[in-house]
């Protein structure tokens, strides 16, 4: 939350470089992470699991959080999602039509760090940033706005959940990264149909 609060306000005051700021914010935390976990006394834990994680020995507890989590992201699109959407493309035109930027950047901010941090305990970090990222850059190549990406984006989670879980239990291979490779075969095809199209429309464009 800490580091949340610090990227959205450094996104108002300094523009650009934000992904520079976004790593070097993310070195520290997932260091000072490790340090505490080394100095908690009685305390082991497979570092591995925050990594991949394991979805099917998820405990109610995590289930309960991650589900307690969806509904408030649900319920803030819902009920904010025009001036999201304004800020998402326009940041200085949001501005100008009297929305509190800095106010809903801090929100967006925060919401993305509770999902992550929720997500790690479940399915680990790898998978979280695969499911944060991936359908996103399939559904942007066929979506004509920003709700239909959405939409897309939960349905593809959805499906490359079912089919990875069901090659896990199929093939007996982990549940994480069979999530993940069927996410990335859908980005690679994807990617194949849009050169395929290019390069018909470049033979045929005189």
């Amino acid at each position: 939350i800490v580091v949340a609060v610090i990227l959205a306000r450094s996104h108002v005051r300094h523009r650009g470089n934000e992904e520079a700021r976004v790593q070097v914010l993310w070195s520290i935390g997932m260091a000072l992470g490790l340090v505490f976990l080394a100095l908690t006394p009685g305390y082991s834990v497979d570092l591995m699991s925050y990594l991949f994680g394991n979805l099917l020995l998820a405990d109610d507890r995590a289930v309960v959080m991650t589900l307690v989590v969806t509904l408030g992201v649900g319920a803030l699109l819902i009920t904010r999602f025009r001036p999201i959407e304004a800020l998402c493309f326009d940041e200085e035109f949001a501005q100008v039509i009297g929305l509190p930027v800095k106010a809903l950047n801090q929100v967006l901010y925060l919401a993305t760090a509770l999902t992550v941090v929720v997500l790690i305990q479940s399915v680990g970090l790898i998978l979280v940033i695969s499911l944060m990222t991936i359908p996103a850059l399939v559904a942007v190549t066929v979506a004509r706005s920003l709700a239909q990406m959405i939409g897309l984006s939960v349905a593809m989670n959805a499906l490359f959940a079912f089919l990875g879980l069901w090659l896990s239990y199929s093939f007996d291979l982990p549940s994480g990264p069979s999530i993940i490779l069927c996410a990335a075969l859908a980005y690679v095809l994807v990617q194949v149909m849009r050169g395929s199209r290019s390069a018909l429309w470049m033979r045929k464009s005189p």
